[in-house]
Order: C-alpha cells, then structure tokens, then sequence
C-alpha cells in the first residue's frame, strides 16, 4: 500500500508539474510578444504610446523571468528520475537459501522498505521543485504588477524633481 501511494502521489506532482509549464510557456510566449513589441520602434510612435511601452518593458521582463524559473522547474519536476520498485530481484532471492518461510518473507519486507524509503527521498525532491514553481508561478503576476508601479511611480516624481532643479 505504501509504494501505491507513493506512485499516486508521483503522478499528482507529474500531472501538476505538467499542467503548470504549459501555462507558463503559455504566458511566456504571451509576454515575449509584450516584451518585443516593447521594444521594436514603432513606424510613426506617439509619445503616449512609446511612454507606454517604456513603462511595460521592466514589468513584463519580470514577469517572463518568474515564468521562465517556473517551466524550469517544472521541467526539472518532468524529467526521468530513477522510481524504484518494491523488493529484490528475483534471482537474488532464489538464488540465495533461507532456512524458513518468514527469513525469506524479511528479506522480500526488507527489500519493499528500502524502495519506499528511497522513493519518499524522491518524492520529497520533486515536491520541493514543484513548490518553487508554484513560488515563481504565482509570483509572476504580482512582481509585474509591483515593478509596474514602481516604474510608474518613478515616471510620476522626474516632472517634479526637473521642475524643482
């Protein structure tokens, strides 16, 4: 029952892990877009427009950076680990004499010990992953949002500290 639980739990962090990086590829692309159009001149700029770009660069760079870290993680949450199955390898148990049933019954509980043992050391490892991602993921949006006021706060007080000069 335990490693049964362990492999439902790893294909929850898999199915999670899987369904955050396509949202944030998603969202990445979206702000890549933001990002280029930001940058790219455009063929007759207003001053409000091109303010408007300048203003979004930062936050949505920001944004994209959380974005980024999160697929990463995600990926790293994604990748081929090593999942270890429950006791020994047959041979090595056949092959070895026991002198009773219950000596060969805790050698096959000792070998399902060590598989769930080294899978909740895995499985705590990607949950970890997948936490940053869910840091980063969620982050995104708001860091946007503060480095946006930030910028915005600071394009406010230049008009006045170059009156007062």
């Amino acid at each position: 029952m335990l490693l049964g639980s362990q492999n439902t739990s790893l294909g929850r962090l898999l199915s999670n892990a899987s369904s955050m990086m396509g949202w944030s590829v998603t969202i990445s692309l979206a702000l890549t877009a933001a990002i280029a159009s930001a940058l790219l001149p455009a063929g007759n700029p207003a001053t409000a427009m091109a303010s408007l770009a300048g203003q979004l660069l930062w936050p949505a760079a920001m944004a994209e950076a959380l974005m980024l870290i999160a697929a990463i993680c995600c990926f790293r949450v994604l990748w081929p680990g090593r999942w270890h199955v429950a006791g020994y390898d047959p041979n090595l148990v056949l092959n070895t004499s026991y002198n009773t049933e219950l000596e060969l019954f805790e050698a096959m509980a000792s070998g399902y010990a060590q598989a769930a043992d080294r899978n909740a050391g895995g499985l705590t490892h990607l949950e970890k992953w997948l936490r940053a991602a869910w840091l980063c993921f969620i982050g995104s949006p708001i860091t946007g949002l503060a480095v946006y006021l930030a910028v915005k706060l600071l394009a406010l007080s230049q008009p006045l500290t170059a009156g007062a000069a």
